[in-house]
């Protein structure tokens, strides 16, 4: 028979056990590789890829995809050469190019079907928005999308943590992102698919920032609950040398 100083020395164990195998968790991190590219990880240490670019599909700032990228999936927004390099992944991942759900261990994804945008609106051509959620922290990214319209994609992409935006002033004008941000009421907005240094200054110009702060970092970023207000500059992990 167990008695009750065992069992309270068992139930201490198991915590403590418990309370070790979440620290040893990795962290939610967003990886930003370049252009429009980013990878995003599970806790178990699954991660999937988000739009790699093709050879010569991007501006000569950034070195090639690095081929051979491991990845357990492999997000496409749209069929254009800088978002669809499949082959860039090692191995045979899951290849999403369709609206619909996913779990990846505790990492959930939600891609949602919208429509690419273009100066003067929306297109009529594809354009997925994938939803990522782990840990009670939301990030999104939005491809080649255009200001959102739909009632019930604008409600799943609201209220996230990090918003990853293109801001090469063709999807979306450059003077309606940050307006777009707020209506969504993103927190952390994270910049993308600029074309050349000259456009990303031009950006972070008190004309196009609403406010908001701007802060530089690396190629990573701990994805959490609550994120700060601000505009977070990643550096591209193929940034050339």
């Amino acid at each position: 028979m167990i008695g009750p100083l065992s069992l309270a020395c068992a139930v201490a164990a198991v915590t403590a056990f418990a309370a070790c195998s979440r620290a040893e968790e990795a962290p939610f991190v967003l990886r930003f590789i370049g252009h429009d590219s980013f990878a995003i990880n599970s806790g178990g240490g699954k991660v999937v890829l988000v739009d790699p670019y093709g050879p010569g599909s991007v501006m000569s700032e950034l070195r090639p995809f690095p081929v051979g990228f491991e990845a357990d999936a492999v997000t496409v927004s749209h069929s254009h050469p800088d978002h669809n390099y499949v082959r860039g992944a090692a191995g045979d991942p899951t290849v999403i190019r369709v609206p619909g759900s996913w779990r990846f261990g505790d990492l959930k994804l939600t891609v949602l079907q919208g429509r690419e945008g273009r100066p003067g609106g929306l297109s009529s051509s594809s354009n997925l928005i994938c939803v990522f959620e782990r840990d009670g922290a939301k990030v999104v990214h939005l491809g080649d999308s255009g200001i959102v319209v739909d009632s019930a994609t604008l409600e799943a992409i609201s209220d996230a943590d990090a918003v990853i935006v293109s801001i090469d002033d063709y999807v979306i004008s450059m003077e309606r992102i940050m307006e777009f941000m707020g209506r969504i009421r993103a927190r952390t907005v994270v910049p993308a698919h600029w074309e050349g240094a000259d456009q990303l200054a031009r950006f972070l110009g008190d004309e196009y920032t609403a406010g908001a702060p701007v802060e530089r970092t690396g190629s990573e970023v701990v994805l959490a609950a609550g994120m700060p207000r601000r505009i977070l500059v990643m550096t591209p992990l193929m940034a050339g040398e």
